[in-house]
């Protein structure tokens, strides 16, 4: 959570109401341990944890491009989601600042090396949805 803590994403505004942030954790032997990425979302707009089969909207997916030696342990550990009320109760959403937590394990982190994060979402309010929309970040190691 500490490096949660530190990650600042850009102030979202309606022109762009979804920003987000990355950084790594390490342990003692400079493995890493962790990706973290906290994206912030312009209050009253929201993105999608997951859809219906009924809903048309898309959900937000996260990836990774990891360097050499270092592998996905497991699945994202993902914020807390709810559902939009008077909204199908299968289609959840996220709003806010959430933090995403992707565990890693593998060789140690390189010197000059980075690793691409890339979210896809489709962020909307009560009256309409923007397209969606893919953001990448890189974080350098």
């Amino acid at each position: 959570r500490r490096v949660a803590d530190q990650l600042f994403p850009k102030e979202p505004t309606f022109r762009d109401p979804v920003s987000f942030a990355g950084d790594v954790v390490k342990d003692a032997q400079g493995n890493l341990t962790a990706v973290v990425l906290k994206i912030r979302i312009l209050e009253g707009w929201h993105i999608y944890a997951h859809v219906s089969d009924s809903d048309p909207f898309i959900p937000t997916e996260l990836s990774l491009m990891l360097p050499a030696g270092v592998e996905l342990s497991g699945n994202w550990i993902t914020p807390k989601q709810h559902i939009i009320p008077g909204g199908d109760i299968e289609t959840t959403v996220y709003d806010g600042t959430v933090t995403f937590i992707q565990k890693l394990e593998g060789s140690p982190a390189k010197e000059g090396g980075s690793i691409a994060a890339k979210v896809y979402y489709q962020c909307c309010d009560v009256n309409q949805c923007k397209m969606p929309t893919e953001k990448e970040i890189i974080i350098n190691l």
